[in-house]
């Protein structure tokens, strides 16, 4: 069984977006609503501090410029990444961000023989619904993205203008579809003892 890791996923998704003649962007900077996050941390002398953050951005894995619409596509390749995707606010925060005329999450149907697709459509099903967020799932032996939950359509902010370029993301996409394409088996970001 084929096991769709994270770059692997984005490279489909990239592929079937350029083939349907979307413009396609890779890691892009969205400005996002600013969240503020308190962690308690153990200073000196066991006392117990909480450290503050603030964050006004996220960075989404694809973007896509099809036609007139902006749409952003956010790839998990597990069902933990989806738990925190969604318990963080990752998703909803790029949905509300004003960025987008839609926005998908991206999950394998099957990832080493843990349905990801199905764990996701029930467990969050509901929740993607509500913030109007689809969700496709990329089958592993003919790497097909199928659409599940369709987007709700968001309100774009027509002030936002995207800063979209082509960055080093892009062009590892890029090489792993040309050496796809050559018929090797593709693994990024390896670790070799």
């Amino acid at each position: 069984m084929l096991c769709l890791r994270h770059d692997l996923l984005i490279n489909v998704m990239f592929n079937y977006l350029r083939n349907k003649g979307c413009e396609v962007y890779v890691d892009v900077n969205v400005s996002i609503p600013v969240k503020v996050t308190v962690k308690p941390i153990i200073g000196s002398c066991g006392k117990i501090l909480f450290k503050r953050s603030m964050k006004n951005y996220g960075k989404v894995d694809l973007v896509a410029i099809c036609g007139e619409k902006v749409i952003g596509y956010e790839v998990k390749s597990g069902f933990s990444d989806v738990v925190n995707a969604v318990s963080s606010g990752q998703l909803s925060s790029y949905a509300s961000s004003g960025f987008f005329d839609e926005v998908y999450l991206v999950v394998p149907s099957v990832l080493c023989n843990e349905y990801v697709c199905k764990k996701v459509a029930k467990s969050y099903g509901h929740h993607l619904q509500e913030s109007d967020i689809g969700l496709i799932c990329v089958d592993a032996s003919s790497g097909m993205p199928n659409t599940v939950i369709h987007a709700g359509k968001l309100v774009r902010n027509e002030n936002i203008k995207p800063y979209l370029k082509v960055n080093e993301a892009y062009f590892k996409q890029e090489v792993i579809a040309y050496l796809r394409r050559l018929g090797y088996e593709v693994y990024t970001e390896v670790f070799i003892p």
